[in-house]
C-alpha cells in the first residue's frame, strides 16, 4: 500500500512538471517571435547600401569595409556569398544582389575586382524566377 502511494505521487509530480513544461511552451514562442520580429523591423530600413571601386579591389573586401556581413564560401571557383548585410539576411524570396555602374552582377562578390571608376551598390530585393 505504501509503494502504491508513492507511486502515485511520484506520477502525479511528474504529469504536473510535464504539463507545466507544455502550458509554458507558448509563453516562450511568443517571446521568441517578439524578439526576432524587434531585429527584424530594426534592419529592415537597410534596403542598399553603396560605396565606390577601388582599383584592384574585390566587391567583398569593399563591403567588409562598409557593413559588417555574414558570407558563405563556395570554394576557391565560386568564391564567397554574401549571407547577410548589418545583421539583414535572406527571407523568403528577398536576398542581397549587388550591381556595378548599374548592371546586376553574375558572379560573387569576392571574385569580382572593381576599379576606381566603378559604382557598386547592394539592394535587398525580391528574386524572381
Amino acid at each position: 500500500m505504501k509503494n502504491n502511494k508513492l507511486f502515485l505521487s511520484l506520477a502525479v509530480v511528474i504529469l504536473i512538471v510535464i504539463g507545466g513544461y507544455y502550458l509554458m511552451q507558448p509563453a516562450l514562442k511568443d517571446q521568441d517571435s517578439r524578439y526576432n520580429k524587434d531585429a527584424t523591423n530594426t534592419n529592415s530600413q537597410i534596403e542598399s547600401i553603396s560605396y565606390d571601386g577601388r582599383d584592384g579591389i574585390d566587391v567583398l573586401t569593399l563591403l567588409r569595409e562598409k557593413a559588417e556581413i555574414e558570407t558563405q564560401d563556395f570554394g576557391e571557383d565560386l568564391g564567397e556569398y554574401v549571407l547577410s548585410i548589418n545583421g539583414k539576411g535572406a527571407q523568403e524570396d528577398y536576398f542581397w544582389v549587388y550591381y556595378v555602374n548599374g548592371v546586376k552582377s553574375d558572379s560573387t562578390a569576392s571574385k569580382n575586382i572593381t576599379k576606381n571608376s566603378d559604382k557598386v551598390e547592394w539592394k535587398y530585393e525580391k528574386f524572381e524566377f
